[in-house]
């Protein structure tokens, strides 16, 4: 379902409006996380996900859809405040979404559309937030540290067969970024790479100096 061009829209405007979240989650979500690997190959079922991660963020969506999705705002059947149903929603998707990323962070950390799904989940606090977006630390802790995993491969510059995370395009952005963001966090996705990567520093320094720089 989530997966059609009106059916996902559908599915967004049940989570702006439907105040029964546990009945959500029933119904809904619990067969989204459990065909997660599928749902987030779709393009239409990847908004649905970040939308529960992210909802209404214009760097996923359009202005179009941004202002469709607005139209169900003065619904008079809904009377939850719309930070709490965000919140709850995010806490039934956030430990199921976390343990698939931390088992499939090797593969999905080089796609470009399930990298950023990453990104979104861990990246610190913005502007665009619409609720306090908390994830558990030992979740966030288990997902860096298979990042880091993912870094521990021999660094071989301009590798043709498979570039390293450091330099591939989709990999080095989510890392970059959530590099920025341990500036306001307390779990660190540099000191997981530290911790595993230290021997390796040196021999990519440059290609991490880059990454930081941007």
């Amino acid at each position: 379902m989530c997966a059609e061009e009106f059916a996902h829209r559908f599915l967004i405007a049940v989570f702006d409006t439907v105040d029964d979240t546990v009945l959500v989650g029933k119904c809904i979500l619990k067969e989204l996380m459990a065909n997660i690997g599928e749902v987030i190959k779709s393009n239409h079922g990847i908004k649905v996900i970040h939308h529960l991660i992210h909802p209404r963020d214009p760097r996923f969506f359009p202005a179009s859809q941004l202002a469709l999705f607005k139209e169900g705002d003065g619904n008079p059947y809904s009377k939850k405040d719309a930070k709490l149903r965000y919140a709850e929603l995010f806490a039934y998707v956030q430990k199921p979404l976390c343990t698939y990323f931390a088992s499939q962070m090797d593969v999905i950390i080089y796609e470009s559309r399930a990298s950023l799904l990453v990104l979104d989940m861990f990246e610190a606090p913005t502007n665009l937030d619409l609720f306090e977006r908390a994830v558990v630390a030992e979740d966030r802790a288990a997902c860096y540290a298979a990042i880091a995993r993912a870094c521990t491969r021999e660094f071989v510059p301009c590798d043709a067969e498979k570039l390293h995370p450091i330099e591939h395009p989709h990999a080095h952005f989510v890392i970059s970024k959530l590099l920025k963001s341990d500036l306001k966090l307390d779990v660190k996705l540099g000191d997981f790479i530290a911790k595993e990567c230290g021997e390796q520093l040196a021999s990519w320094a440059s290609a991490l100096l880059c990454i930081l720089g941007k």
